[in-house]
């Protein structure tokens, strides 16, 4: 009889322990697996670090720096976080007209992908490195730069002059005409020039004209009558010329 009692007591509790370990299993394989995701993240924030992405290492200590980690990762985390935030730099881009206006209406793209759709003034961050920026507006591209941008450089401007006339028209006209020069071939450009019409006629017509007035001028010299030269004529020896009278002397 009290065999029976005895075993009726344990039964329940061990039920009930039996209940609370399996219960328990799940949330502890949980929390060691969210263990292990915060210890990947930080290792990936690491290599991201040392390869230049600082933002990505950012993002990645972010996460690990949350409540389901532990208390000491999270710390180290945090502090890791707050160091590349002040080591990632920013830039301002800035783009003016010929005038000197600034323009809000140009599309920056850095190293090929979309950086700025529009300018508005605002420090944007970057990785550090080596980057190329490209300037354009109404799908023309006015200006690029490569620009090595420094691991804790703040604030870095970076300008650009537009110097197109109605969104780009010109730019458009002048790479049309630099087109055209070069599909000049030798053979058109050393091809004597086309005159104007009538422009031989009037060649003719003048150098008929030159050719009858020196006619002209010849026939007139030929029917003119030869006129001999005056020459005086030798004064005989005999006829000399009165001596003047002399002067009696006094």
């Amino acid at each position: 009889m009290f065999h029976k009692q005895l075993t009726g007591r344990w039964v329940p509790i061990v039920l009930c322990g039996a209940v609370i370990v399996l219960t328990a299993t799940p949330a502890r394989s949980e929390r060691l697996g969210d263990e292990r995701a915060c210890v990947t993240a930080f290792k990936k924030a690491r290599e991201h670090e040392q390869g230049g992405k600082l933002q990505e290492a950012k993002e990645l200590l972010m996460s690990c720096a949350q409540a389901p980690c532990g208390g000491f990762l999270r710390q180290q985390c945090s502090s890791k976080y707050n160091q590349l935030e002040s080591d990632t730099p920013s830039v301002v881009l800035i783009v003016t007209d010929a005038a000197g206006a600034p323009r809000a209406d140009v599309q920056v793209r850095m190293d090929g992908d979309v950086f700025a759709p529009q300018l508005d003034g605002r420090a944007l961050t970057v990785d550090p490195g080596m980057h190329e920026f490209s300037f354009s507006a109404d799908g023309v591209v006015f200006a690029t730069q490569k620009v090595m941008i420094v691991q804790g450089q703040r604030n870095r401007f970076i300008t650009a002059v537009a110097r197109m006339a109605g969104g780009g028209k010109q730019k458009h006209m002048v790479a049309q005409s630099e087109r055209d020069r070069s599909m000049v071939t030798p053979a058109s450009a050393s091809a004597p020039a086309k005159r104007m019409p009538g422009t031989a006629k009037v060649a003719v017509k003048e150098a008929a004209k030159d050719k009858d007035d020196e006619d002209a001028t010849s026939a007139e010299a030929a029917a003119a009558p030869a006129v001999a030269p005056i020459t005086e004529a030798p004064m005989p020896a005999d006829e000399k010329p009165e001596e003047s009278a002399k002067t009696p002397a006094l």
